[in-house]
């Protein structure tokens, strides 16, 4: 599409140099740095070569795409320069291009790195762990924070998106739910004029987020011990805080919403969160009535399930209707909740749901006796409309774990789950059979973490496109040659990520000899060719043809472009600047002295070479010579 070509033509203008990232001069707030460059006329690989302050060679390594990840090399707080070299099959290797970049030093405030006091690394889980702002490895050591903007700012994640972006919670100046880049720089958040998010921001799977914000409404005081004394008071109305589930689009836009005012019977409340001496103090004062902590949407089958803290409550929500299929939890004065005597939870915190379609939450255990917190996995069956609990697996903390507030658990891929005891900062990576896999322990100054997330490393989506047998100008634009007729031009999309994905590419040219789009489908580290067909006339000289790459994701995510020159084989038959396999050798031209498959000043030189160097024939000291031999 024409569209496309100029689009994909006006990015291949941006000034050029070989790293593309990190630029030059770069403060990196992490240490598994991704480098990526771009291609090179007939290079075959390249090598990394990184040196640090000192100038002392302490990392090399090859590769043959245009994108590594280098991964336990740089520190905190140091300098370090990172070379590239172009590899050849024919000559020696060339240094096309080098940068300096630093790293900053982690802050004091962190309490890095963090202690790792048992593992076992055959059965860990592999990769990083997000806590609250920080990614850690399996030994403690961080490899990412997210920096502080100001004292009053920080960010609590919540999911890695497919794109690479980060999900979560950006407490202070109103930022409510964001997603940050790796540099912990903002790219998006939720209008702050729809209500301050909090707890929970989760991505929906179809572009959209879901989060809980606040809200309030003065209703009748809850009815206990104290209604004679509000009476005598004067007291008969009071503040409920309450929540909200609102689902924001990718402008950050309200789409929907669903209040617990609208479907929860306030006659349901927990006496233990409700202290009627400060409203005697303070009639002004506000009931802290649901506290809703996590809400995800479940795209399976359209329901969104929310954790309510203050009732010790699970609800499950028919989507978008806003009907509720059930609530589960401790039992109430209404009497629309079940399973109470069988659950036992209270205060619990995390709720979401397995891929084998169980669900997994973190019980506090506040109103057990003898206190006690646990990470239970479950599930609610229906059976002709009967709903029945199962408990199928739980780890239950010691007692010194015990936290009335805080608190994750997740299932790892492998199986294990990771336990996050948020109150007093303790972390557990336990297989199904409660052993301890990992577990590292914070300083005695970090006193809680909110959350605790497995993820596969940085970098989930890496792509770049090359070509072969192409040549570069003075402009360093890449020229091509390509045989008469019906031929194809290939090139080749490299997934460096981890992840797999699937891929739009689209191909268009100036002369609008083509316009192909497609999907391929790359597993991780894999690269895939494609083959683009094109009738090539007889004399195409610079066509230019574009090429552009977008991963399909559902957040938004860089394309890859890609533009060549092309021209027919019979515009260069002396391939002077190419060394392309699929042009044909032409027959000796008129003056091709060289057979070099063009008439050109070299030809002429050799005449002029051949002329001088005829013998003197008749010993006079002139140079004579019969050129077309008549005689």
């Amino acid at each position: 599409m024409i569209s496309n070509f100029f689009l994909i033509l006006l990015f291949s203008q941006i000034s050029f140099s070989f790293i593309t990232n990190p630029f030059n001069g770069d403060t990196l707030n992490y240490t598994d740095v991704l480098i990526e460059w771009n291609q090179e006329q007939d290079a075959k690989a390249y090598k990394i070569k990184i040196h640090d302050r000192s100038g002392d060679l302490i990392h090399t390594s090859v590769d043959s795409s245009l994108a590594v990840v280098i991964s336990d090399v740089f520190d905190w707080g140091a300098k370090y320069q990172i070379s590239l070299e172009s590899l050849y099959s024919d000559r020696s290797p060339e240094l096309i291009d080098q940068i300096l970049i630093n790293t900053y030093s982690v802050p004091t405030d962190r309490d890095l790195p963090v202690q790792v006091i048992y593992i076992d690394e055959e059965n860990y889980s592999s990769g990083y762990t997000f806590v609250d702002d920080v990614v850690i490895d399996m030994y403690g050591n961080p490899v990412l924070f997210m920096p502080a903007h100001s004292p009053t700012r920080h960010f609590i994640f919540t999911e890695q998106l497919d794109n690479g972006d980060f999900l979560g919670i950006g407490y202070g100046s109103n930022y409510g739910g964001v997603i940050v880049d790796i540099y912990g720089e903002i790219i998006y958040n939720t209008d702050p004029s729809l209500g301050n998010v909090h707890h929970d921001f989760r991505s929906m799977g179809n572009g959209n987020f879901i989060g809980l914000i606040y809200s309030n409404v003065r209703d009748t005081a809850p009815a206990g011990s104290w209604t004679t004394s509000f009476e005598q008071n004067g007291l008969y109305e009071i503040r409920w805080l309450y929540d909200e589930i609102v689902e924001f689009d990718s402008l950050g836009n309200e789409v929907w919403r669903w209040s617990t005012n609208d479907y929860f019977n306030k006659i349901d409340f927990d006496p233990n969160w409700f202290d009627p001496n400060d409203f005697l103090l303070n009639p002004s004062d506000t009931f802290d009535w649901t506290h809703c902590n996590a809400v995800f949407y479940d795209n399976q089958e359209s329901a969104i399930y929310l954790s309510s803290r203050h009732l010790s409550r699970i609800t499950k929500i028919s989507y978008p209707s806003g009907d509720i299929i059930w609530m589960i939890g401790e039992d109430m004065p209404s009497g629309e909740v079940k399973f109470g005597d069988e659950m036992q939870i209270s205060s619990q915190h995390a709720v979401n749901l397995l891929e084998n379609g169980n669900l997994m939450l973190f019980d506090n255990g506040n109103n057990k006796t003898p206190l006690e917190s646990r990470c239970i996995e479950f599930n609610i069956s229906n059976d002709n409309s009967e709903l029945s609990y199962n408990l199928i697996w739980e780890h239950v903390l010691p007692s010194a774990s015990y936290i009335y507030r805080l608190g994750d658990c997740d299932r790892l891929p492998n199986g294990n789950t990771l336990i996050n005891s948020g109150n007093v900062a303790a972390i557990l990576e336990v297989n199904n059979a409660n052993n301890i896999i990992w577990e590292p322990i914070f300083h005695s100054n970090h006193t809680s973490t909110y959350r605790a997330e497995r993820i596969k490393g940085l970098y989930p989506l890496i792509s770049s496109l090359t070509i072969e047998n192409f040549k570069k100008d003075t402009l360093n634009n890449k020229l091509v040659w390509l045989p008469t007729g019906e031929t194809s031009i290939k090139y080749t999309i490299h997934n460096e990520g981890f992840d797999a994905y699937t891929y739009t590419y689209n191909v268009s040219d100036r002369e609008n000899l083509i316009d192909i789009s497609g999907e391929v489908e790359i597993e991780a580290n894999s690269s895939q060719d494609i083959f683009i067909p094109i009738s090539v006339p007889l004399n195409m000289i610079d066509n230019q043809i574009a090429f552009m790459l977008s991963p399909n994701t559902i957040h938004p995510s860089d394309d890859n472009y890609l533009v060549v020159r092309a021209s027919s084989c019979e515009s260069n038959p002396g391939y002077i600047l190419s060394d392309m396999g699929d042009c044909p050798k032409f027959p000796n031209m008129v003056g091709d002295i060289n057979s070099d498959y063009v008439a050109n000043v070299s030809d002429v030189i050799l005449i002029s070479n051949h002329i001088i160097s005829l013998s003197d024939l008749t010993g006079d000291g002139l140079i004579t010579a019969d050129l077309n031999q008549v005689h």
